[in-house]
């Protein structure tokens, strides 16, 4: 038996809630990364990233292990920290979209 790639697993789950979970890991595992590539460019430390952000070096190492469930106000916090902005862009499948010509959103903070 061969082993599917992600997008194919996806792709023969009939189940909303699995297709909801799967979005989310995908969605943690983005975040983890993105704070990972952050700190490891600053030549940061956890400890080092925790004393700028104001948080422990627990909540990095949370953090950077997908293990930290955000709200989007702490996430723009620490973001705008580190010197970045927070943009999420909202996605949806073409078959939605039958009255209007846009399917993609993109929400970023004015400053």
């Amino acid at each position: 038996m061969a082993l599917r790639s992600p997008n194919e697993t996806l792709e023969n789950t009939s189940n909303d809630d699995e297709l909801v979970r799967f979005a989310y890991v995908d969605l943690m595992a983005s975040v983890a990364s993105t704070f990972i590539k952050y700190r490891t460019d600053h030549k940061l430390t956890q400890k080092d990233l925790a004393q700028r952000l104001g948080i422990s070096q627990v909540m990095i190492s949370r953090i950077e292990n997908g293990a930290w469930n955000f709200s989007i106000e702490k996430l723009n916090k620490y973001v705008k920290k580190m010197g970045g902005k927070l943009t999420i862009k909202i996605e949806f499948p073409d078959s939605w979209n039958k009255h209007t010509e846009n399917s993609k959103y993109e929400i970023s903070s004015k400053r």
